[in-house]
């Protein structure tokens, strides 16, 4: 499951470098996870890493004093690098299962 977490947060990454001139101020990630099995769909998915990954959601969350400078040409660097601690603390969970708390399962 973490590599799906680690897949959304590289496409979040990008819609942020895309994103010039907004500044994101008080900025917060939502990552859930629907853990209850839906027996029914459950069986349309060739293998359950397909399945799960279809229960895994990122949402960008609390952006209300995000702001918009149209004469800058940057990209907000201080919300790349929060999406890349976090991208490092999942890639070493990922590789590093045996550590507890942290189990990646998928």
């Amino acid at each position: 499951m973490v590599k799906h977490y680690i897949k959304l947060l590289n496409g979040l990454a990008d819609a942020v470098k895309a994103a010039v001139g907004y500044k994101f101020y008080s900025v917060s990630l939502l990552l859930t996870y629907d853990a209850l099995v839906d027996d029914e769909n459950y069986d349309n998915y060739d293998n359950p890493e397909s399945y799960f990954a279809t229960k895994i959601r990122l949402n960008l969350i609390d952006f209300a004093k995000s702001k918009y400078d149209e004469d800058s040409q940057e990209t907000d660097q201080d919300m790349l690098t929060g999406i890349e601690n976090l991208l490092k603390c999942l890639t070493y969970i990922q590789e590093n299962p045996e550590i507890e708390p942290y189990l990646s399962y998928v």
